[in-house]
């Protein structure tokens, strides 16, 4: 992997469709320099990604994982991911990128992406290797993708909605080891918490903050999340909040105390102690032995 002067690293928000199409767009790999953004330097968004790799090599970094970048391979990331290209030789491809309110314009079912277990923020299968007979089906359907992107049909919207929506479930199917069952009960409360955590955990991580949001007691939320996941509500809370602190750690040139204080610690030494029991290395242990392990060292 190359080198990345971390003095040069951006954390970007972008979003798609700002001069087509609202919240989804549609573009091929050659295209990327065109885009607001270098994308062999990490960097995330507030949409989901989907890039179909026809013929290309490298390593794609999505937050602390390489997923080598094969030919005839579909590579998935969620909102809030960072991640980095690194190409080698020539590459073509396609890359899908559409919102969660795009993608939930006209449903009731908000608990669709929650569902596909490559789209969580805690998966690691996030590469799927496509067999001759499924490339075909992929191309065909990214084919008709773009066909209706290009199109003036006023309601090309709602079908490529349609067609994301079919492509995920065949997707979901080549996991299906991989996909672990969940309790029925409960869950729609769980996946309303995970969402509350996303956009509130750098203002509290308090679990009768979340509870009081959503309308129940801290105790009945503790008890649903536990029977659902395993997890208490606590651990989702403070999984979140180790998640975005490894991120800045790793790709940012923010300082612990700086990191503390953005993900809603008042007491830096307290979020060295919280990261160390979580990590077992202090923020700053962890800053230079995750750049090592990746290849990402700072300019000398």
């Amino acid at each position: 992997m190359s080198q990345i002067p971390f003095t040069q690293i951006p954390l970007n928000e972008y979003h798609p469709g700002e001069e087509d199409m609202a919240a989804f767009k549609y573009f091929e790999l050659g295209e990327y320099k065109n885009q607001a953004y270098v994308t062999s330097e990490p960097h995330r968004h507030g949409y989901y990604e989907i890039f179909f790799f026809e013929e290309a090599e490298g390593t794609h970094m999505i937050d602390f994982e390489p997923y080598p970048i094969h030919s005839y391979s579909l590579h998935f990331v969620s909102p809030g991911q960072v991640h980095l290209l690194n190409r080698t030789g020539s590459t073509r491809g396609k890359v899908l990128l559409f919102t969660e309110e795009f993608f939930y314009f006209d449903s009731t079912n908000r608990d669709f992406l929650r569902g596909m277990s490559f789209l969580d923020i805690d998966s690691r299968d996030r590469m799927l290797k496509l067999d001759a007979v499924f490339l075909e089906w992929v191309k065909g359907i990214i084919a008709s993708i773009k066909a209706e992107y290009q199109s003036n049909d006023p309601n090309r919207e709602g079908i490529i909605r349609s067609y994301i929506n079919i492509l995920l479930l065949k997707c979901k199917s080549k996991f299906p080891e991989r996909v672990k069952p969940v309790r029925e009960t409960g869950v729609h409360l769980v996946v309303q918490f995970r969402n509350l955590i996303d956009a509130r955990f750098t203002a509290t991580h308090r679990v009768s903050d979340y509870a009081e949001k959503l309308s129940v007691s801290a105790n009945h939320l503790n008890d649903v999340v536990k029977k659902t996941t395993g997890r208490t509500a606590g651990d989702l809370i403070q999984e979140r909040v180790i998640l975005e602190a490894k991120r800045l750690m790793l790709y940012s040139m923010a300082s612990a105390k700086e990191i503390a204080y953005t993900i809603g610690f008042h007491d830096p030494a307290y979020f060295s102690r919280f990261f160390k029991h979580h990590t077992g290395q202090s923020p700053d242990e962890y800053r230079v032995s995750e750049r090592l392990r990746h290849g990402l060292v700072a300019k000398s």
